[in-house]
């Protein structure tokens, strides 16, 4: 996969493979500092991530069952935070799929 023109709006990828993706119905889309591309699933409440060389892991975190994640967002170290709109939490994740959920509720 690679990665031009980048904005904070507009992400311009390639994959050099088109898969058979699962309807999770990906709501927001975050990108690691190693090019990892992470989206949250608001349909089954999951993380799904496919690697700078496409590999996909369909679900590489499952939230609670209520959450469904409306945003997500990526720290310094890589850890992978979701905003979930049916409970005003706030999920965590870390880059080794650690799951702290909810990490904080709003």
């Amino acid at each position: 996969m690679t990665f031009s023109g980048l904005t904070s709006m507009v992400i311009a990828a390639t994959l050099t493979t088109v898969p058979s993706i699962p309807s999770y119905d990906p709501y927001a889309i975050a990108i690691d500092s190693n090019n990892n591309v992470y989206t949250a699933n608001r349909n089954n409440n999951t993380i799904s991530k496919v690697t700078s060389t496409d590999v996909i892991t369909y679900t590489f975190a499952t939230l609670n069952s209520n959450d469904k994640p409306y945003g997500i967002a990526i720290d310094s170290n890589n850890n992978v935070y979701t905003a979930n709109y049916n409970n005003s939490t706030i999920s965590k994740v870390t880059s080794s799929g650690v799951l702290t959920d909810p990490w904080a509720t709003l």
